[in-house]
């Protein structure tokens, strides 16, 4: 949001409103997507969910875990979500960080 900000008010001859910023934001979301941004927000959000699962507290590396899982979740057809059934799936993968 501040990179967008930034870039509004780079083009702006005065300080953006944030009718500027929806208003870009808007054109931004209809012209294109950025696609690396969005493969970002769901990693930081699988490794979120992850990591306040209690059940992997068992994990000795819990973001080698969580990126073993997010590999397998990113190359299927799958939704690109964290829920306990991928460690179920996944065990013999991961299970050489158990504790």
């Amino acid at each position: 949001m501040a990179i967008m900000m930034r870039e509004v008010e780079k083009n702006a001859d005065t300080e953006a409103t944030a009718s500027d910023l929806i208003a870009s934001l808007s054109y931004k979301k209809n012209s294109y997507t950025d696609d690396s941004e969005e493969k970002t927000y769901q990693w930081n959000n699988f490794v979120r969910d992850f990591r306040k699962d209690p059940n992997n507290s068992i994990f000795s590396s819990q973001m080698k875990v969580a990126s073993i899982l997010w590999k397998e979740v990113k190359n299927s057809n799958k939704e690109k979500v964290y829920n306990q059934e991928l460690v179920r799936e996944n065990y013999d993968l991961i299970k050489e960080y158990l504790k």
